[in-house]
Parts: structure tokens; sequence; C-alpha cells
């Protein structure tokens, strides 16, 4: 029912029918206004969709399309960083928020009484307050898998018995070091010259205080809309382990802040 693609001038257009058969409508076109709109998705009763929005300053806001009326409300802005995977309800996979990864990663919702941001709540609070994303769940919403994350291990993988409210422990992305050993790695923030924030990680070698060491300084590629962030690196560890300091900066270009930052 939704469909995107480009005109000539290679600028984005969205397109909705309201069903199979039915004439397309041109919803919105990105050259006149230079912000790009994608589809993520319909709510439980399949009367509202949901749309993740460039804006002219500041992150991607998810907003809702109410489908017979077409009025547009935003269900979810952050003041730093773009929606980075979208979360879902387990029946109907509608949308109901998002990971969000500016510094230690986080999750906002639609509404934050509803089931979903409850459920995770208390996984957080029952497997020590690390990241995590229900990545998949069995076809009666019963069980659950659940992946863990941190800046000192790749993860782990559990799965969560929603009526018990139990979680057992699945199995380890790598289990042959001892996650206690490895380096530290901290969101930073500082200012540009212009006083743009940048955004960023800083990794520290374990038990080191982090001052007056040396610093390997790690850009990432692309150049434009790709992120360091928050968690596992290899590289950034193998550094710390020889006694590097070790400085990941998001800087201008860079994706995960907004269309603005990244054509700054």
């Amino acid at each position: 029912r939704f469909a995107v693609g480009a005109g000539l001038d290679n600028k984005q257009q969205l397109h909705y029918r309201e069903g199979e058969g039915k004439p397309w409508q041109l919803l919105h076109d990105q050259a006149v206004d230079d912000l790009a709109q994608t589809p993520i998705g319909f709510s439980a009763d399949d009367r509202t969709a949901y749309l993740e929005v460039e804006q002219a300053s500041g992150p991607n806001a998810i907003v809702a399309f109410d489908i017979a009326t077409q009025a547009r409300t935003k269900v979810l802005v952050d003041d730093i960083a773009d929606p980075a995977r979208i979360l879902r309800t387990s029946g109907n996979a509608s949308p109901v928020g998002a990971l969000l990864l500016d510094g230690k990663p986080r999750t906002a919702f639609f509404d934050e009484q509803s089931e979903e941001p409850r459920l995770y709540r208390s996984l957080e609070a029952a497997l020590g307050g690390e990241p995590l994303l229900i990545t998949s769940q069995t076809a009666d919403g019963k069980v659950a898998l659940v992946q863990t994350w941190s800046d000192r291990s790749p993860g782990d993988f559990f799965l969560f018995d929603k009526q018990a409210k139990k979680a057992g422990h699945l199995l380890s992305r790598r289990d042959w070091f001892d996650p206690a050993q490895m380096a530290e790695r901290r969101p930073v923030r500082l200012q540009a010259r212009d006083g743009l924030a940048l955004h960023g990680i800083l990794t520290v070698p374990n038990g080191a205080s982090g001052k007056n060491m040396p610093m390997v300084v790690m850009p990432h590629g692309g150049p434009f809309g790709i992120q360091d962030f928050w968690g596992f690196d290899t590289s950034s560890q193998m550094l710390a382990e020889a006694g590097y300091a070790v400085l990941q900066l998001n800087f201008r270009g860079s994706g995960g802040y907004g269309k603005a930052f990244t054509e700054a």
C-alpha cells in the first residue's frame, strides 16, 4: 500500500493506495522540502501508518499518519539521535518504538505505559541494565529471544518465558574471554570550533586512568552516513590491550544525528 521511488530529479517520492487495484496517490515529494519520508508499518487496527521523517534540523522523527484524514502526528523524536532500529509488537509487527544509539544504547516508545515498554524495562532490570533487544518471538508470543551486549562483551542470547517471567541463558557470541578483562568504552561529547556538538566513544585500557596516555584517533569509513556507536569493538579492544586509548568520533557527515548533521 506504500511505495517509495524517485523521479528523474532523483528526489524521493512517497505514494499510497487504499488496496490492490486502487490508484496510487502521491503523498510526499522530496523535491518540495528536500526531506525524505519512509514508511515503517501499520498499527494493529490498520487505521494508522507510521513514517520515519527527516527534519530540517535535528534527528528524524517517527510520525503517525491517519489513513482516513491524512493527519500527521509526531509520536517519537529524540533530542539527539535518529531511530536506529524500529521496535515492534510480537504478533502483528506494528511499530511501537525505536532503539537509539547515542551514548549507551537506549529504547524509547510511542506509549511508555503499553505492554512492550513494560516488558523491556522488566528485562533490563532482570539482566543488569545492559542494552537489549527482543529479536524474535514464538508465534503465540509466549517465548522471546533476547539479545544483550555491552562495551566489554559482544553479547549473549537468552530465552525469556513471558508467562513464567524467567530468562534462561542460551549462548554467548564469544565465550573464550572474560569481559571483566576488556577495556571500558565511554560515550563522550565535545564541541567543534564552531560550537557544533560532536559525539563519540573513548576506549580506555583496562585499569588505566585515561590521563596522559598515547591515543589513536580512529575515524570510521563512509565518509557520509556511517556512525560509530557504543558496544563491543574488536579493533578498539586490540589497541587498548596494547596500551592505547582510542577515540572514535562521529564527525560532521556521520549518520545517526539527523539530515542537517550529515550535510554539515
